[in-house]
């Protein structure tokens, strides 16, 4: 029911910035080593999505996962989008909650009147029954448990690698002794990445989740792209939406940023050529910026949790500069400092009661 709220509630706020920047869609390898499992995921829902018969194949089509990480690099690569930096480097978000889910295997209930089971139960991953050993061998799955519970006896499983898990799952049901097969999803968190295309346009929505994720996160954020077929990039805006704002009550501010920085490029490093500090940082009446390199003619930006601009000081010099915020709520806000029209410091402050 809460989901059905979701809609009813809908807050869309976007920046439609049509302009098309280019880019490139040469995966780095960075964006392999950390997106494997979130392409693979939205491979799997592609592929049921166009009811491709691929859907019965365990191991997922490499044209189709190229094709999804290629999309995602244009997106990674991109220069002049701040609100990447928002999804990859400072929220850091994977596809936790997207169909399939953060799972870390399967938990599959066996019939131990067979022989092979004796294995299981004694820890053993490799059981003697070939197309099982098999399935096992190829996708570097292991057993962690064996229960022996009132309703059945089940076998907790890990894997390793990126599959079809559906054709997986049906794979080990056909397996004599195996009666049934569930993921051993991983419940609490918040994110989700979801794929589509159009023609040969490529959509990217990447969804921060926070406030109670345990039923159903509460709050969430979505950041929304486009690559299109020669890899340039356009950012449609974003949808911001709260859960209690039908209650007339606000949702929590954002969550604190993991600022996990993978993707920050040493060019995007050297632009924040200013050192800095705000303080006290979180702050409850003012705060003191403090640059150690004086500015000549810049600009003090500050933009609330939702990337709007709520404060700005124009024209300024100096290296100390003062914010009070009695004019502004409590939550996470964001600090940018440009010297001719150059970003050269930014920051994060936090405001508390």
């Amino acid at each position: 029911m809460k989901q059905l709220y979701f809609l009813v509630s809908l807050i869309f706020s976007t920046h439609f910035l049509l302009a098309q920047t280019p880019s490139s869609c040469n995966v780095p390898a960075t964006l392999s080593d950390n997106y494997t499992r979130d392409v693979g995921q939205l491979a799997i829902k592609r592929l049921f999505d166009l009811q491709s018969p691929d859907t019965a194949l365990i191991d997922l089509p490499q044209a189709l996962q190229d094709s999804i990480f290629e999309g995602m690099a244009a997106i990674v690569n991109v220069v002049g989008i701040p609100e990447v930096d928002s999804v990859f480097n400072i929220y850091c978000i994977h596809n936790t909650n997207g169909w399939p889910g953060l799972y870390s295997g399967f938990i599959v209930k066996v019939d131990t009147n067979y022989a092979w089971t004796q294995a299981w139960q004694n820890l053993t991953a490799l059981t003697g029954n070939a197309p099982l050993d098999l399935l096992l061998t190829n996708y570097q799955i292991e057993i962690d448990e064996f229960n022996y519970w009132s309703i059945g006896n089940y076998a907790v499983l890990n894997i390793n690698t990126t599959t079809n898990v559906q054709a997986l799952m049906n794979s080990l049901l056909a397996i004599d002794g195996i009666e049934s097969v569930e993921l051993n999803s991983i419940i609490g968190g918040g994110g989700k990445i979801e794929y589509h295309v159009i023609g040969n346009e490529k959509f990217y929505d990447f969804t921060l989740e926070w406030q109670d994720c345990f039923d159903g996160c509460d709050a969430r954020k979505t950041w929304k792209f486009k690559v299109l077929e020669d890899c340039s990039v356009e950012y449609l805006g974003f949808e911001y939406i709260c859960y209690w704002e039908q209650f007339g009550e606000a949702c929590e501010p954002l969550p604190t940023p993991l600022n996990c920085n993978i993707f920050t490029s040493l060019k995007e490093i050297k632009e924040n050529v200013y050192l800095g500090n705000i303080f006290p940082n979180p702050s409850k009446q003012y705060a003191t910026l403090q640059l150690e390199q004086a500015l000549k003619n810049g600009n003090i930006s500050v933009f609330n949790h939702l990337g709007s601009l709520v404060k700005e000081i124009t024209h300024v010099s100096g290296k100390s500069f003062q914010f009070t915020n009695e004019d502004l709520e409590m939550g996470l806000y964001f600090i940018q400092v440009k010297e001719e029209g150059q970003k050269v410091f930014s920051t994060k402050w936090l405001i508390q009661e």
